[in-house]
């Protein structure tokens, strides 16, 4: 058993990574920090990050539960200035008949508040990061690294173009699910937005 700390911890991806690990996992800028790691602990894996000047993650699914609780940026930083950030469920459109579904925002619920914590579902397509271009912001990730027969619990990202086709049941070519994408990234931002 180790202590670590959230804001000063430096190991940045999972042992034997390329260095570029979250590259195609993020739109804009981030920093994220790795706080318990398979030597920590078996089960759970745990993540401090900070998305700068409107950053996000890109649209994605876990198998296990995501626990997301809001933070400041850096332990010296004043509460004052907290940026705000968001989670966007999406959900597909059951009305949808023959051919590819569609899909649309499902929820979006704002973290406006040091503290703010969801837990986003398992199997639900997601993204989360900062509301602002203005601020940054900060959540702790926490997720069961596991499933209930000992399997590793996966994580699938939009840039897995074959997997997310299938988790979407887009029968069409790549193109189709890069439009598809595209669009929900433009509504998320345009909900963040507005609201």
């Amino acid at each position: 058993m180790d202590k670590k700390n959230i804001y000063t911890t430096d190991e940045r991806q999972p042992k034997g990574e390329q260095h570029d690990f979250y590259v195609n996992k993020f739109i804009g800028s981030y920093e994220i920090r790795r706080i318990l790691n398979e030597s920590d602990s078996m089960e759970q894996e745990m993540y401090h990050v900070t998305f700068k000047n409107g950053g996000m993650t890109k649209i994605h699914i876990h198998e296990s539960e995501q626990v997301l609780i809001a933070t400041t940026t850096s332990p010296d930083s004043d509460a004052s200035y907290f940026g705000e950030g968001f989670v966007t469920l999406i959900q597909k459109d059951v009305s949808t008949r023959g051919g590819d579904p569609k899909y649309a925002i499902g929820k979006t619920i704002f973290l406006n508040k040091i503290g703010d914590t969801v837990c986003i579902p398992p199997n639900v397509l997601h993204c989360h990061g900062s509301r602002s271009k203005e601020q940054d912001f900060s959540h702790v990730a926490i997720r069961r690294s596991t499933l209930g027969n000992g399997q590793q619990a996966k994580s699938l990202w939009e840039y897995d173009i074959k997997t997310m086709k299938k988790i979407m049941g887009i029968l069409d070519d790549d193109s189709k699910l890069e439009s598809i994408l595209n669009e929900l990234h433009n509504e998320i931002k345009t909900i963040i937005s507005e609201a």
